[in-house]
């Protein structure tokens, strides 16, 4: 039979097999041993250099916390300070926009408008148009006490004109009303 030694006997050759085996078995503890040696020292060159950077991000932050000088940080606070009254004043404050998008819905498209003023301090809107009819003045003073953005709604002025013979008469009117905040 070829491959196969005659002279030695089982004795030795199961010998000479488990000497082979159990070499093999130092050889992948020794390769684990240096596998886990080398994550080892991966994860500390690893942790070093992430200690290295925040050593240098914390270097940073006292220096600037050391430039900081106490009159910038006055200034700091004073510009804050500024700015919060800013947003408080804006808050309270009333934009012709919304008012005029609430007068927008309330006027009826048969009267005209010729004048409008806004007293700021009162909240107080006065309107004068010019309307064909009392009814149509009625009309749109009914249209203004219906509505939630107005209220305290009358007419300070009436009056009637006529501008050329055969032409219907045009009614001057002028109403007052306070102009509900909506926030």
């Amino acid at each position: 039979m070829p491959g196969v030694n005659l002279s030695q006997s089982i004795v030795e050759k199961s010998a000479y097999q488990a000497k082979s085996g159990s070499e093999k078995g130092r050889l992948v503890v020794f390769g684990l041993f240096l596998l886990t040696l080398a994550v080892w020292g991966g994860v500390r060159v690893g942790m070093s250099s992430y200690d290295k950077k925040i050593t240098g991000v914390e270097q940073q932050i006292t220096e600037k916390k050391a430039s900081f000088e106490g009159g910038v940080v006055n200034d700091i606070a004073d510009v804050d300070a500024r700015l919060s009254l800013i947003n408080q004043e804006k808050v309270n404050q009333i934009y012709p926009k919304t008012i005029l998008t609430g007068l927008e819905g309330v006027i009826l498209p048969t009267n005209l408008l010729t004048d409008f003023e806004y007293d700021f301090e009162n909240n107080v809107i006065t309107l004068k148009g010019e309307a064909f009819g009392y009814k149509e003045v009625a009309q749109q003073l009914m249209a203004f006490k219906s509505s939630p953005l107005f209220s305290h709604t009358f007419v300070s002025n009436i009056s009637q004109k006529k501008d050329e013979e055969g032409a219907p008469p045009v009614i001057n009117f002028q109403i007052t009303t306070a102009w509900n905040e909506q926030k």
